[in-house]
């Protein structure tokens, strides 16, 4: 697989013609059906000195390394569900987009057996979604969302999407209310950009409970998991402190480190306007801190156009801990100093404190296809690295970004 910058894929286009002819294959029956979703879209960002992307493990995006990037958004999803008879199911999707290699590569995102112990209790076991957020299962499908992206600072919460594993559903009704009740356990492992290492997560359980009467909608979940992530080399360089270096290590590493997460969700949408929000806090012993985001959205249809807002913000919190100057060897003080500020550095790119306001406009042009034009503007209060690559040095705290993205989004 090679890279094709500033143009389609190729992953993406081979799918894409292979398409028509594996529909016509599955067909549209009861017993097999054939889909998929995907988005061509384009982003510009205002801030030269890092990159803004749209998932945790993409190398690159729009600002520093390029002004326009094709990269941030665009993918292309296709699935196939097989139904041999009316209590089992099974599921296949895979997903082309910007990978943490630079390349388009295809990606396994999900592959279970679903099946229905009763008309109202079910069991779903292979690769399954994580049914953490609002949006958990259409989290890829641009068209099911009303902005370009899920807001970053409430769904980078939990970068991954799926986890190898099993769960279960069981729903029923109640007092003119439907009951959602799903719990999942499994583990993966997500492969970051260039440097930053294989992030394991292992023992991940949740529980999740969805409300729903009419137009409402409600949703709680929590999920946790232990982490252990790739080695960092100024973290390991602690370690020629002996007792110290070793306190600061068990710290901040991520090194079997518990995990976890708590989402609310809020949607009303009647069908000629909507408003929706979520609310999420992670918390994690490790360089990663504690956590909160939240977001606020709502818009208006008028016919084939939805004019939209959505403000969001994100807020980390970790104490920096070093070494004790004090106790270290005279010869060694400099050395020592540098790893703190060093440390402290770390720590601020790798965590997030920042509001963004949204503004665009979707117009459905077609009855499977739309277009997106939307407008972010972000103001950090420091230098939010987590949710950013290629950072440089000329990155400032404080500062502010503009993106324009331009998207269509389409599903068949």
């Amino acid at each position: 697989m090679f890279r094709l910058k500033h143009s389609i894929p190729a992953g993406m286009a081979c799918i894409a013609l292979a398409a028509p002819a594996l529909a016509a294959d599955a067909g549209t029956s009861d017993r097999y059906t054939f889909g998929g979703f995907g988005t061509f879209g384009v982003v510009h960002s205002s801030e030269d000195q890092a990159d803004f992307v749209s998932e945790l493990w993409q190398p690159d995006g729009a600002g520093y390394t390029q002004d326009w990037s094709a990269d941030v958004d665009t993918r292309l999803g296709v699935q196939f569900t097989a139904r041999p008879t009316p209590k089992l199911s099974a599921v296949v999707q895979v997903i082309v987009q910007h990978d943490h290699d630079g390349t388009y590569s295809p990606q396994l995102e999900w592959a279970n057996l679903n099946y229905n112990l009763t008309d109202n209790f079910s069991v779903r076991a292979g690769r399954i979604v994580l049914p953490v957020f609002a949006a958990s299962d259409t989290r890829k499908v641009g068209y099911a969302q009303p902005w370009a992206r899920p807001p970053r600072e409430v769904y980078m919460l939990m970068p991954t999407s799926s986890s190898d594993g099993a769960s279960f559903r069981y729903r029923f009704n109640g007092a003119h209310y439907a009951h959602t009740v799903e719990g999942n356990y499994g583990r993966n492992n997500l492969v970051g950009p260039p440097g930053f290492g294989t992030i394991r997560s292992r023992d991940m359980w949740g529980l999740s409970y969805t409300l729903e009467r009419g137009h409402f909608n409600a949703r709680v979940a929590h999920q946790q998991l232990r982490v252990t992530g790739g080695s960092s080399l100024l973290l390991e360089a602690f370690r020629q402190f002996d007792a110290q270096g070793d306190a600061v290590l068990a710290r901040y590493e991520l090194r079997d480190t518990p995990y976890y997460l708590d989402v609310l969700g809020v949607s009303y949408d009647p069908g000629s306007w909507f408003v929706s929000g979520e609310l999420g806090y992670a918390d994690s012993d490790s360089f990663l801190g504690s956590t909160s985001g939240w977001y606020v959205g709502a818009g208006r249809r008028f016919g084939p156009f939805t004019a939209y807002v959505n403000h969001a913000d994100g807020k980390s919190s970790v104490d920096v801990v070093g070494l004790d100057l004090s106790q270290v060897s005279p010869s060694l003080t400099g050395v020592a100093a540098g790893l703190n500020a060093a440390l402290a550095g770390f720590i601020d790119t790798s965590g997030i404190d920042q509001t963004t306001d949204i503004i665009g406009v979707r117009w459905d042009f077609a009855s499977s296809a739309a277009l997106k034009l939307q407008l972010d503007h972000t103001r950090r209060n420091d230098l939010s690295g987590r949710v950013y690559r290629q950072v440089q040095p000329g990155l400032k705290p404080g500062g502010d970004m503009t993106l324009i993205s331009i998207a269509m989004d389409f599903v068949f």
